[in-house]
């Protein structure tokens, strides 16, 4: 029974790894979705030519680096689960590996955190970038050139609109407040 209770032991160590991570990034998706509400609904704005395979492509990707993780965990976890074991079994746990591992989680947990929060903040200038681009499109009609992300020297101008009566240069801001979301055109 001492060999069962070891082996589970073995499984939760490095079970706790993985659900940590996860939990954190639960964590970040429940609040961002219950704290961030977007003025627009992305789904009634123009889309720009292959929206719909820029999203199948993103999505592909994650489920690629998703696969590729999950390889490498299903490979190393019976090489793991059996190392725990013999420590356990032994009764000298690795307490330096332990701390170290844990150092590590923190670490990973703290990136995630981070990446994250940049993620979010620019989805939401994507959002405001298009919704701008969206009221745009109609000053085509009118004899405008409307032009997207025009990059220059360690620079970019969101939006320029040229016409008879002039050149205009947009730049869109997206930004929270109060766990409100406003987008702005400049």
């Amino acid at each position: 029974m001492t060999d069962f209770n070891n082996s589970m032991l073995s499984v939760a160590i490095i079970l706790s790894s993985m659900f940590a991570t996860v939990g954190v990034m639960y964590g970040l998706l429940k609040y961002r979705d219950a704290t961030v509400k977007l003025p627009v609904d992305r789904e009634q704005l123009a889309r720009i030519p292959a929206y719909g395979l820029q999203q199948q492509i993103q999505d592909l990707q994650m489920d690629l680096i998703g696969s590729m993780l999950m390889g490498a965990m299903i490979v190393s976890l019976p090489f793991a689960v059996s190392s725990i074991k013999a420590h356990i079994t032994v009764g000298q746990f690795p307490w330096i590996s332990v701390i170290t591992g844990l150092m590590g989680l923190a670490y990973c947990s703290f990136k995630t955190w981070k990446n994250f929060s940049k993620l979010t903040k620019l989805r939401l200038g994507h959002t405001a970038e298009i919704a701008t681009a969206n009221e745009l499109i109609g000053l085509q009609a009118l004899g405008y050139q409307v032009f997207h992300d025009v990059q220059a020297d360690g620079f970019n101008i969101d939006h320029l609109v040229i016409g008879k009566n002039g050149v205009f240069a947009i730049e869109t801001k997206g930004r929270h407040c109060n766990g409100q979301v406003f987008l702005e055109g400049c």
